[in-house]
């Protein structure tokens, strides 16, 4: 009998695959190949019955031809529902003859020209089809040359290799001079001096010397020269000389640079120096400098950023141009709680507890932008969210290395990602020719990235993530009834509903009231409630954002 082992686990979910209710457990598992013999007329595996097996077990291949077929494995649950398929390739070869290679007995040599068979220089081997010897080669009989030498071994049947060739070069030992001892080295520059007129550099007498030292330039003028090196042995004969390039450079101190004391920047036209957006920067000659701009009031569309600086010496820079595009864009989302069946509930909002600075400058989001507002002017502002935009060929290819712009917004009860004034659709610069692909993080929710780039019509980028379960990136939302929203549970924001997220984040909130990730039905209130009926749903999943 020919069996196939393969370790196989089997989840079965009944209904949405992000039900609450406890999964049934699986009783019976079957495989069939090929073709379905129908439910329960496969081959059957025993298993323990549990809502979630693993059983490593063999397929039974002995009555397959061979050649490639498909393998089917599904599993019914203790209420008699079928699983989906399980599918994998199956490949069933013919069993391959071995074949038996003689032993080789015997291994000779010869050189230049064949003696026959049997007539070489014998060599000593063990017996067996595979030898590996060490062994002197005979060359006394050679004359001073070039050579080849040839190598072949004969099997317990007589039959001999194929013939090995290496080259062999004889050389006569007298034809060989021995090397004296390197006694004194010298540089010198350009022009010879004369032999022992040069630099000398000390060494330590021997046939081969290796030696690093440092040449002195000092007298030189600054341009092209040519260095040259020579050695005399003990028998006061010079070598050739070596010759190498050396470009000497004439240093000269560079004035020291004015402080910078003033940066700003303009859109699109001048409005004469000093009277562009001032950025506040500590004074330096060199700057390194990360800012966000404020683009309200510029339109949507192609648009010039100039910069500029002032020294210390009241003189401007030269400008420097970045051209960019600002995009409106429509974005809608929806967050699992506090989804209540239509729209979400305000009541971070409502209960005054709505910080008016962005929240995302700790880990893991770590965002440095200066976002903030004096007042909440919108009372259907829900919560702040943090979007970035990413720009790959697809989304499977949109990991974090592609991220071209970052921002901190709200989110209103409706699911619209609003601008900071609460009303406004979102501004931010994007290309009509790139793929902008949108991800969306929020405090205690799974983020989620968009399934395809942002379309493009009229002057705006759109995208709803609510309408479909394939609007977002591997499907990671949930349908909370009809439409789709991203999961909540996830308290420490690091991408996983998981056991961290009580234990270091809603444990140490419990009682709390106001503004905490703990409180992750976001009713103002850190409670039972947050960990029983909203973490422990959604506890194993994660989000499908690429990092």
């Amino acid at each position: 009998m020919k069996l196939l082992n393969i370790k196989l686990v089997i989840i079965i979910l009944l209904g949405s695959i992000f039900a609450v209710a406890q999964s049934p457990n699986i009783t019976e598992l079957e495989y069939y190949f090929d073709n379905d013999p129908g439910f329960g007329n496969g081959t059957s595996v025993i298993v323990s019955p549990d809502s979630i097996t693993s059983t490593t077990f063999d397929l039974n291949i002995s009555s397959l031809d061979a050649g490639t077929h498909y393998a089917f494995i599904r599993a019914k649950d203790e209420n008699g529902a079928w699983s989906f398929v399980h599918k994998m390739i199956v490949e069933k070869v013919e069993t391959i003859p071995v074949i038996t290679l003689d032993d080789i007995v015997s291994l000779e040599y010869f050189f230049d020209t064949d003696p026959g068979f049997g007539n070489g220089t014998p060599v000593a081997v063990i017996d067996g089809n595979v030898t590996s010897t060490s062994f002197d080669i005979d060359i006394s009989g050679l004359d001073a040359g070039y050579h080849k030498v040839y190598f072949r071994t004969r099997d317990e049947n007589g039959t001999w290799s194929l013939i090995y060739v290496q080259n062999v070069v004889k050389v006569l030992e007298e034809s060989i001079t021995p090397s004296t001892d390197i006694v004194a080295m010298e540089y010198f520059f350009d022009t010879d001096p004369g032999f022992g007129n040069g630099t000398s550099v000390p060494v330590t007498s021997d046939t081969v010397i290796s030696t690093a030292f440092d040449i002195d330039v000092s007298g030189l003028e600054a341009g092209y020269h040519k260095v040259y090196f020579r050695t005399k042995n003990e028998n006061r004969i010079w070598s050739l000389a070596y010759i190498q390039n050396l470009v000497k450079v004439s240093v000269e101190p560079l004035p020291e640079s004015p402080e910078m004391v003033a940066l700003e920047y303009f859109f699109d036209t001048d409005p004469g120096f000093g009277n562009g957006t001032e950025l506040t920067f500590s004074p330096d000659s060199l700057l390194d400098l990360t800012f966000n701009t404020d683009l309200t009031g510029v339109s949507p569309g192609d648009h010039n950023m100039y910069i500029r600086m002032k020294d210390e010496n009241n003189s401007w820079s030269l400008i420097n141009v970045l051209p960019f595009t600002v995009s409106e864009v429509e974005l809608t989302a929806f967050l699992e709680d506090p989804f209540n069946g239509s729209d979400m509930n305000t009541d971070l909002n409502s209960g005054s507890n709505l910080p008016l600075n962005q929240p995302f400058n700790t880990p893991p989001w770590n965002y440095t932008g200066t976002e903030s507002v004096e007042s909440i002017q919108n009372i259907n502002v829900l919560d702040w969210i943090l979007v970035e935009t990413r720009n790959a060929d697809d989304a499977s290819e949109a990991t974090g290395s592609t991220t071209s712009s970052r921002f901190a917004t709200f989110i209103l009860n409706d699911g619209s990602i609003v601008d900071l004034d609460g009303t406004s659709d979102l501004q931010f610069n994007a290309h009509t020719d790139t793929n902008n692909f949108l991800v969306i993080h929020h405090r205690n929710h799974l983020g989620v990235l968009s399934a395809e780039e942002l379309t493009f019509s009229g002057g705006t980028f759109n995208y709803d993530f609510t309408t479909g379960s394939g609007q977002a990136y591997n499907s990671g939302q949930k349908d909370l009834g009809g439409v789709w929203g991203m999961l909540a549970g996830n308290a420490d924001g690091n991408g996983e509903v998981h056991q961290d997220d009580i234990n270091n984040v809603w444990s140490n909130q419990a009682g709390e009231n106001g503004y905490y990730s703990g409180d992750m039905d976001m009713n103002n209130e850190v409670n039972n409630q947050d960990k029983d009926d909203v973490w422990l749903p959604n506890a194993g999943l994660s989000s499908q954002v690429p990092e």
